[in-house]
């Protein structure tokens, strides 16, 4: 399970580490509908429960919602701008007041492991949560058309299949550089972590679940968020047949 906590001297909230296209999915449903008065589960139904837990914290971090999860003027604004030319407008307004720390760099010109050391330096976490934000805000100000180095952009490629070995790298080949790959861009669904078949026998999955810990509403968001993900793992492991 991810370390999903994060500590900033700016703010104790998450960056981002969901797909940004999910993040826009959930835009255009609310384009298509309406923006809810308060951001919550039951109007992310279209998405896992992983999935779901991560856009609100997002959202939040984005400052697209406020502590009570209800709807912020940017997320309106932002929802209004979605499929016009106002779109990267807006998106680099909200880019640029919820990462201060990463616009002090002068990004179209710093280094990759200039970037990616102050990247960890202002939101500190486990190494794949790390890469997978860093992926969120690229493919963001990329959409944004924030001017950003082609040396710190040409590790960012998006993942349209099932993720494929790569060929070991000496030390030599590894670098400093930001190691932003196809493996960490896309949703959960799209990643083939299927655990060896004695694992998923009905019994030994029903003592799994057993010692499961009871979800508890009181818990801290990022806690609950951690509690979703192992959830949605497991119960994807499990047969139909099995659930009963």
């Amino acid at each position: 399970m991810s370390n999903v906590e994060f500590k900033s001297s700016e703010t104790k909230l998450a960056p981002p580490y969901v797909s940004f296209q999910s993040v826009k999915s959930a835009l255009a449903q609310f384009k298509e509908h309406v923006v809810p008065d308060r951001i919550d589960r039951s109007v992310l139904s279209k998405f896992s429960g992983a999935v779901g837990g991560q856009i609100l914290t997002a959202f939040k971090f984005l400052g697209l919602t406020d502590s009570g999860g209800h709807s912020t003027d940017l997320l309106r604004q932002l929802v209004k701008a979605y499929g016009t030319d106002e779109w990267p407008v807006v998106l680099e307004k909200i880019l640029r007041q919820a990462y201060p720390p990463i616009f002090t760099l002068n990004l179209t010109s710093c280094s990759p492991s200039q970037f990616m050391e102050k990247f960890k330096a202002s939101y500190q976490g486990a190494d794949d949560v790390v890469r997978k934000s860093v992926t969120f805000f690229l493919n963001a100000a990329n959409d944004a058309k924030i001017p950003i180095s082609s040396f710190i952009m040409k590790a960012r490629k998006p993942r349209s299949a099932p993720s494929r070995k790569r060929t070991p790298k000496t030390d030599a080949q590894r670098g400093a550089g930001v190691t932003i790959d196809e493996e960490d861009e896309g949703d959960e669904e799209n990643e083939d972590n299927t655990p060896p078949a004695s694992l998923l026998a009905p019994e030994f999955m029903k003592q799994l679940l057993e010692k499961f810990p009871t979800f508890d509403p009181a818990w801290p968001e990022a806690v609950q968020v951690k509690w979703f993900e192992a959830f949605d793992n497991f119960m994807s492991r499990v047969d139909p047949k099995d659930k009963k």
